[in-house]
């Protein structure tokens, strides 16, 4: 479902442990748009995840685990103190590329964001990913203009499955 050019299966992988740990966590941005089908090139995944003690350390684990590297391991002294690493992004990279950015929301936030998501399935995995209006929202919020750019896309996207 998900590729990336310099190592398609680790998206994959990391999808998968996700899903077999039991994380949290919703697909936006970029990467969210192709599993709606809409034609759209990234480099790395982009997910949101509850600001919680563990949620942090099971991501932590789960990225060690799959050889993922981040320079914000350090967050780890603060887990116990979600309220300083809410709103935050941690970047992971794989062999020297980025590959994932994880950013932790409030629990009001995500509970949101969850609740209007859709899990998405193919032969070889399921995901969970944000709902076309609030990936369009969080672009918005943007602005950049490849952002700009993907609202386009998102709202033909919108006329064609209401024309279904």
């Amino acid at each position: 479902m998900v590729k990336n050019t310099s190592n398609p299966e680790i998206w994959h992988k990391i999808i998968k442990k996700f899903n077999q740990t039991k994380l949290n966590y919703v697909l936006v941005r970029g990467a969210a748009l192709v599993i709606h089908g809409l034609p759209r090139s990234t480099l790395d995944m982009d997910i949101y995840v509850p600001a919680e003690k563990e949620v942090l350390n099971k991501l932590f684990k789960i990225a060690d685990s799959l050889g993922l590297e981040s320079e914000q391991k350090s967050i780890l002294v603060i887990s116990h103190l979600p309220k300083f690493f809410v709103n935050q992004w941690i970047c992971f990279s794989y062999e020297g590329q980025d590959i994932l950015d994880v950013f932790l929301a409030s629990k009001k936030e995500f509970d949101k964001l969850y609740a209007s998501s859709e899990q998405k399935n193919d032969k070889t995995i399921s995901i969970r990913v944000a709902a076309l209006n609030d990936i369009e929202f969080m672009k918005k919020k943007s602005g950049r203009p490849i952002d700009l750019a993907d609202i386009e896309s998102i709202k033909e996207a919108k006329k064609y499955k209401k024309i279904q």
